[in-house]
């Protein structure tokens, strides 16, 4: 368990715990922990200074035991207290170090990373990375998570020791990357050099063929969702003429909940509520661009609006391919019955879906992590200056309290794609 900092004036830590088996069930537990030790070498302490609830936090409870996000901040166990029933869900944000036995790691310094949803000081076992201010926790308690999830940004205050929206943003979209590693290497152009990379990393098998959308109109599920939105202005910047996509559809609840759309022009596009996606004239749309495949990227549709757009597809649209790559899932509580139907589907579709820390590996592995951060730097910057993020509304709140609040309304359903919850530590 990551310890709280003994010479801090309150010696108590607060942590928001839920259940492993009913996520609507959690509770606030502040709790004396033992007193810290000295740091050893190569370690940090930091004090949570900012986190954000967003529906990706959702997805780290919901998938917590096969992916092991439980296991990167165990509760402490005690009588009334079992880590085998209850967690601790992390989430994106910001921490202060109090405490360092890392040179390039000066007390004083903001990191930017995988935190509890806690008030406490975190001990981290820090290796320097191969990008500048880049740093990996390597304990052995942290071996089983995925890479992206060990990684931590040293980062630069901006002026305030309070967290600022655009710390806010940093870390409310933090998944903004998978849209644009979809269309740098899953979708890699044709002209780019770039060798495509399969959804999932690793050294599975992805052609050029596959990751060519010369000839593809894309569908975007969940457009207006935070990686969506990140994926339809990466799409936007292509060369449309060369690279394809020859068109861009995108899908969503909430129309005006797509934002900034700063782009390129060549990639004609057109965005259709739900009920209208599997209307006449969005599909002549679609084979107006007389394409050779539907490329279909689900954000975190319905799975019933998967299951009928593909058979609307296969109905209408005989000898046009049609893929299906999946990056999200929808943000709800799910009974065996509704997992079996998404099993069901998702094999009927023949779905491929996204592991957004295996397309990082494999990226580093093929380009260098100086090179692959860069470039991603660039991206968000180009992002933040056409503010594609510029319709997300920030809710802010204080304390264990306000994450206790902010996933209540998040299991609840009633959280938009355009909106988060900030919470300052």
């Amino acid at each position: 368990m990551p310890s709280p900092n003994p010479s801090s004036s309150s010696p108590s830590a607060t942590i928001h715990i839920i259940s492993k088996a009913n996520l609507t069930i959690h509770k606030t537990l502040t709790y004396t922990p033992s007193p810290s030790p000295p740091l050893p070498l190569s370690s940090i302490r930091a004090q949570i200074s900012l986190l954000a609830i967003t529906g990706n936090t959702y997805t780290y409870a919901r998938g917590g035991a096969t992916l092991h996000w439980w296991d990167a901040y165990p509760v402490p166990s005690g009588p009334d207290l079992s880590p085998a029933e209850w967690g601790i869900v992390p989430t994106w944000g910001f921490a202060d170090v109090v405490d360092s036995t890392i040179v390039g790691i000066p007390v004083g310094s903001r990191l930017f990373g995988f935190w509890p949803t806690a008030r406490m000081a975190v001990d981290l076992k820090l290796e320097e990375g191969s990008s500048e201010g880049h740093w990996l926790e390597v304990s052995d308690e942290r071996r089983s998570l995925m890479a992206m999830y060990n990684r931590y940004r040293l980062v630069v205050p901006d002026g305030s020791r309070n967290a600022s929206d655009q710390e806010a943003l940093m870390a409310g979209c933090a998944v903004w990357q998978a849209g644009w590693l979809l269309s740098r290497f899953i979708f890699a152009a044709g002209g780019s050099g770039e060798i495509p990379i399969h959804p999932l990393g690793g050294e599975l098998s992805w052609s050029r063929d596959d990751a060519d959308l010369s000839r593809a109109v894309v569908v975007s599920l969940a457009a207006s969702s935070k990686t969506g939105q990140a994926f339809g202005w990466a799409m936007r910047k292509r060369d449309g003429r060369t690279d394809g996509p020859l068109a861009l559809l995108e899908a969503t609840s909430n129309v005006e909940g797509i934002g900034g759309r700063g782009g390129g022009v060549s990639v004609p596009s057109k965005v259709v509520m739900y009920s209208e996606l599997c209307d006449e004239a969005t599909l002549e749309w679609m084979v107006g661009h007389f394409p050779r495949k539907i490329v279909i990227v689900d954000f975190g549709a319905t799975v019933e609006i998967v299951a009928s757009l593909v058979e609307t597809i296969r109905r209408t649209m005989v000898g046009i391919l049609v893929m299906v790559v999946g990056i999200g899932a929808q943000t709800k509580i799910m009974s065996e019955s509704d997992v079996q139907r998404v099993q069901v589907v998702n094999q009927d579709v023949g779905r491929v879906q996204m592991n957004t820390s295996g397309v990082i590996d494999k990226a580093v592995e093929l380009h260098g992590a100086g090179k692959l951060f860069a470039n991603m730097d660039a991206a968000w910057e180009q992002i933040q200056r056409v503010s594609v993020y510029g319709n997300q509304k920030i809710e802010w709140s204080e304390g264990v309290g306000g994450i206790e609040d902010a996933w209540a309304k998040l299991v609840a359903g009633q959280v938009s794609g355009t909106s988060f919850a900030a919470v300052r530590m």
